[in-house]
């Protein structure tokens, strides 16, 4: 039994770390208010942006005094193009396109 958990200790240390998570510097920008427009309401987002993996994304969201909640979000492909996806979810259910004018609120 001793010999069991030795070995088990042990083992997972003797394994090689194939993993290892890439670090780098990025540009992150959020913000986050509670209740803006009175309660039940919020609205969030953030932004990104990592040069070291390219990675570009941003989100919005925001809660309306109605229920309503409007947002977008987007990211840059690798192949340079840009996608930004606008949605409404309220009593008609969950809607999403682009532009936003197709969205009736």
């Amino acid at each position: 039994f001793v010999t069991v958990l030795t070995v088990q200790s042990i083992a997972p240390a003797s394994i090689p770390l194939r993993y290892r998570p890439r670090l780098s510097v990025v540009d992150w920008t959020d913000y986050n208010h509670h209740e803006p427009a009175g309660p039940g309401t919020y609205a969030f987002g953030y932004d990104i942006e990592d040069p070291a993996t390219n990675n570009i994304q941003f989100r919005n969201e925001e809660r309306h005094p109605n229920g309503t909640v409007t947002g977008s979000y987007g990211y840059v492909e690798p192949d340079g193009n840009v996608r930004i996806v606008h949605y409404v979810a309220d009593h008609n259910g969950y809607r999403y396109g682009w532009p936003l004018e197709e969205l009736p609120v």
